[in-house]
């Protein structure tokens, strides 16, 4: 019996649910689409890029006993331009900024055809002022972007960006008015992450070389200067940025984790080095589990470790993607499920998809 063989008879007692389908293209981009479907961008050595919307098997989405093992390509596209991010609004939409220029770009199924995606608006978003000379620059390109909306229907999206030397920008952004509504530079300070924290005026960043955790009132007048809350012991290149309503998170490219409590950002209430190395920071990944905000996920493979100890235990890692396919494959991302303990999707190099629901 070989190592694959004992892998996958090993999974019968690991995982709950495991659901694998591959691509034709690399993964490099997913965002959850709603409950039942997932976002995915790929593109291949040739330049091909795609677009896709997956519906989730319906055996776990469902609960259906009969139900499909496999995802589904509800819609598809070929696009013409590589992106840097993907944002799901309502309606199914989802809204990609480009890799190339500063712009917008909203996608969904075409009502006449359901099967494919069109683009049915874009928009380039302006520099900030004092920074026009930078705007053909792909630096300035915008690499962050998150969605707010209120009760009112009222729409906005965060977007972030850098521009020479280090400058980060934050913006926001209205989508009714196609409008940028608020901004802010934070001189010599790279931007590494940007999120809505809590609430449409509220915003938690990530940025400089010691991973300082910044929160932003956006109620404040253009080029406010932010709350600088808390920073790292140790200067790195990159790190990943993730939150919950009561945990603020960073992870540097060189494991340096800390966790901060979101009523409280004087110091974190756990720091450490996780026992584990990454691959490149551009899939330098930290997410938080919505059902259990002590639970965390990291890359390589997917790691999943409780932070209720010290040093934090690695309780499960899903080794499938290297298992499936050569050891030279990537994880170029995962996600939790919003509704489903325990249960995530995550994605390869070699365009693997998994879903998976590891056991308790």
């Amino acid at each position: 019996m070989d190592d694959d063989d004992d892998w996958l008879i090993s999974s019968l007692e690991r995982y709950e649910q495991l659901f694998m389908y591959d691509l034709s293209t690399p993964v490099h981009l997913m965002y959850l689409a709603s409950d039942k479907g997932v976002w995915v961008y790929g593109q291949t050595l040739a330049n091909k890029r795609e677009l896709s919307l997956l519906t989730l098997p319906t055996k776990i989405t469902n609960k259906e006993i009969t139900g499909g093992r496999d995802f589904k390509i509800s819609a598809g596209a070929v696009i013409p331009f590589s992106i840097n991010c993907i944002q799901e609004m309502s309606n199914q939409q989802a809204v990609l900024c480009n890799a190339d220029k500063r712009s917008l770009h909203w996608w969904r199924e075409d009502e006449r055809s359901p099967d494919l995606l069109v683009e049915i608006a874009s928009s380039i978003v302006p520099p900030l002022p004092h920074h026009k000379e930078c705007e053909t620059a792909r630096s300035q390109c915008i690499t962050h972007i998150d969605y707010w909306k209120s009760e009112s229907n009222d729409q906005h999206l965060l977007l972030g960006s850098n521009s020479p030397p280090d400058d980060g920008h934050v913006q926001i952004y209205d989508v009714v008015s196609h409008s940028v509504s608020w901004e802010t530079v934070l001189d010599k300070t790279k931007l590494h992450d940007a999120l809505y924290f809590g609430s449409p005026h509220q915003i938690v960043l990530c940025s400089g070389n010691y991973g300082e955790i910044l929160v932003v009132d956006t109620r404040e007048p253009f080029s406010a200067t932010p709350t600088r809350c808390s920073m790292d012991a140790e200067t790195h290149d990159d790190y990943a940025l993730s939150c919950t309503s009561n945990i603020i998170g960073t992870l540097s490219d060189a494991g340096s984790l800390r966790l901060y409590d979101s009523r409280s950002y004087e110091k974190p209430f756990y720091c450490c080095t996780m026992p584990t190395t990454f691959h490149s920071s551009q899939y330098l990944t930290l997410t938080i589990s919505p059902y259990n905000d002590r639970l965390l996920g990291l890359h390589p493979g997917i790691i999943i470790y409780d932070t209720t100890s010290m040093p934090p235990k690695a309780i499960f890692t899903h080794d499938g993607h290297e298992k499936e396919g050569a050891e030279s494959v990537k994880v170029h991302g995962h996600i939790w499920h919003q509704s489903i303990p325990r249960l995530l999707i995550s994605a390869g190099s070699d365009g693997g998809l998994h879903m998976w629901q590891y056991n308790e």
